[in-house]
C-alpha cells in the first residue's frame, strides 16, 4: 500500500482519512465562503457567480495561505 501525506505533511495510511480531514474543514468553513465557491465552479444551485463572490473566494484563500483560517 503506498503512503499518501496530509497537507500539513503528517502521513496518513488511507484515503478516507484523508476525506475525513477535508470534510472536516468544510465544516469549518462559513457558509457565505462556501457557497461562493461552489457558485465559482458554476454550481447552479447556488446561484450566478458574482463580483462579491469573487472577493470572498480570494479573501479565503489569502487567510489560508498566511494561517489565519
Amino acid at each position: 500500500m503506498a503512503k499518501t501525506y496530509h497537507e500539513d505533511g503528517t502521513e496518513t495510511n488511507s484515503i478516507s482519512q484523508r476525506q475525513e480531514k477535508k470534510k472536516q474543514k468544510v465544516a469549518q468553513m462559513p457558509d457565505h465562503i462556501f457557497e461562493s465557491i461552489q457558485r465559482q465552479y458554476g454550481n447552479k444551485k447556488y446561484g450566478e457567480y458574482t463580483i462579491e463572490d469573487k472577493k470572498n473566494v480570494i479573501n479565503h484563500y489569502k487567510k489560508q495561505k498566511k494561517g489565519k483560517v
